[in-house]
């Protein structure tokens, strides 16, 4: 399993797991080697823990902000204290320095089952330069007929324009050992999200729908034990969600994403039979996701919330866009400034704790869009 990109804003003690993540846990770390002189890490400083901090109010809300398809390396490329890296790994044995390759690119490198299997190679992590280039998903005709630079699944995105994430990162606290349970696409990834499963499926099933308001005939692949693909089935499921989880609790919940006829591949609770044709799909999964902003502002945060960006502003590969890194961090900043005024300006990140703080704000990305990173587990 290789790395996602976790880090969270935390008022009070940080209480909240975000269930996502490549396979199944094993409970054993391990990394990869790394060529002498190519790591970046700089020793971290010691951070307070939760047990020297007073307990002085608890976690009120969570809020899940999803981002697409980028590995560690890629966008904190470089960041003090953090293990990253400056070459990458070929399937020749030898190496090739990572190279900055904008968000604007307008091609998508492959990013499902196989390709993970490949690139990964039994934890060596050098086969990405054997996965696929091309439009989105990697495949098909790439926009304008542009041609990419040699090794494009070797790259970083320039500081200027992760910066916001950067400055965050700097403000508050990185994750960089933290791994996902799913090795493919999206569709599992948001799964993993809402669910901490995904029915056995695997990879994606085919746009512009994924879930139950999908075309009939339409299916995903299954997983089996080792790895090898079984049938497709339809992607619709009753799996328990941390939305039922939350009902249970009588604790409120809200999912943000732009609506089903516009970009609905990555509303995640479409695939939830009983929350789609449910009282929950009225009442909890909002659309479009732009609607948390006017919500908070009005006082209207739930318990947990999920937020699920449009294609320009989710960072994903070929999406040509660079708006991402803003509309996280605007976003971000104006919701809980609306709602919490000016204790969004003590936000503090991880297990430092901010007395008397009540919002969790876990900034995430799903699958890794197979863009070099040199970690696992």
């Amino acid at each position: 399993m290789v790395r996602r990109i976790y880090f969270g804003i935390t008022l009070s003690i940080f209480v909240v797991a975000v269930v996502s993540g490549c396979g199944e846990g094993t409970g054993s770390h391990s990394r990869s080697s790394i060529p002498a002189g190519n790591s970046l890490a700089e020793p971290a400083q010691p951070l307070q823990t939760s047990s020297t901090l007073p307990l002085r109010g608890k976690i009120q809300h969570i809020v899940v902000v999803i981002q697409e398809n980028r590995s560690f390396d890629n966008l904190f490329y470089g960041f003090p204290g953090a293990d990253t890296v400056t070459h990458g790994m070929l399937s020749s044995g030898s190496s090739v320095p990572l190279q900055p390759i904008s968000f604007l690119a307008p091609y998508d490198i492959g990013h499902e089952e196989a390709n993970f299997i490949a690139s990964y190679d039994n934890g060596k992590m050098d086969g990405f330069d054997t996965e696929n280039v091309g439009g989105i998903g990697g495949s098909g005709p790439i926009m304008g007929a542009t041609t990419p630079p040699p090794y494009p699944q070797y790259g970083y995105v320039p500081a200027a324009e992760r910066q916001p994430y950067v400055q965050m990162g700097s403000t508050y606290v990185v994750a960089d050992r933290f791994f996902p349970s799913q090795i493919d696409s999206s569709f599992s990834a948001h799964q993993y999200l809402i669910a901490a499963q995904t029915g056995n499926a695997v990879d994606n099933p085919a746009p512009p729908i994924w879930g139950c308001d999908a075309a009939p005939g339409v299916v995903v692949p299954t997983l089996n034990p080792d790895r090898t693909q079984g049938p497709g089935i339809f992607p619709c499921f009753d799996y328990p969600t941390i939305g039922d989880k939350l009902d249970g609790a009588h604790l409120s919940w809200h999912f943000y994403a732009p609506p089903i006829n516009e970009f609905s591949i990555w509303s995640a609770y479409d695939a939830i039979r009983h929350v789609r044709y449910g009282v929950d799909w009225q009442q909890n999964v909002l659309s479009p996701e732009t609607r948390i902003l006017t919500d908070v502002a009005s006082g209207n945060l739930a318990s947990v919330t999920w937020v699920v960006p449009d294609g320009a502003n989710s960072d994903h590969a070929s999406s040509q866009s660079t708006a991402g890194p803003q509309w996280l961090a605007l976003s971000s900043m104006r919701s809980e400034r609306a709602r919490f005024g000016r204790r969004a300006q003590s936000w503090s990140f991880g297990t430092t704790g901010a007395a008397g703080m009540t919002t969790s704000l876990p900034l995430n990305w799903t699958c890794m869009d197979l863009v070099y990173e040199h970690l696992f587990l």
